[in-house]
């Protein structure tokens, strides 16, 4: 009797060791595979950030265009002012050579 106890005991300590070492396997499989996911989140924000990078600089950089247009745009226009007052304000020999210079007439 005290035999088939302990034999009953044995069985029962065997059975809960295995059940243990499976927990821990599959816990162990359980942390690497949280580890794995922890490092595709990790790419995928330090992705997220370098795409929002990009766009920052792709708005600044069409901002630049745009504000180096409007200036170019408003150097030419006073160009041209500059140009016409001159242009009222010389004499006609003046803008004989105005005309040349800017190729409007030919010698």
């Amino acid at each position: 009797m005290v035999n088939e106890e302990l034999r009953l005991i044995f069985e029962a300590e065997q059975k809960a060791r295995k059940k243990i070492e499976e927990a821990q396997q599959e816990a162990a499989a359980i942390l690497e595979t949280a580890k794995k996911e922890a490092e595709k989140i990790k790419e995928n924000q330090k992705t997220a950030t370098q795409l929002k990078i990009k766009k920052i600089l792709e708005d600044y950089q069409k901002k630049a265009e745009t504000d180096a247009e409007k200036l170019i745009s408003e150097a030419q226009q006073q160009k041209m002012e500059i140009t016409r007052e001159a242009e009222s304000r010389a004499p006609d020999a003046v803008k004989l050579i105005f005309d040349v210079v800017l190729g409007r007439t030919h010698v």
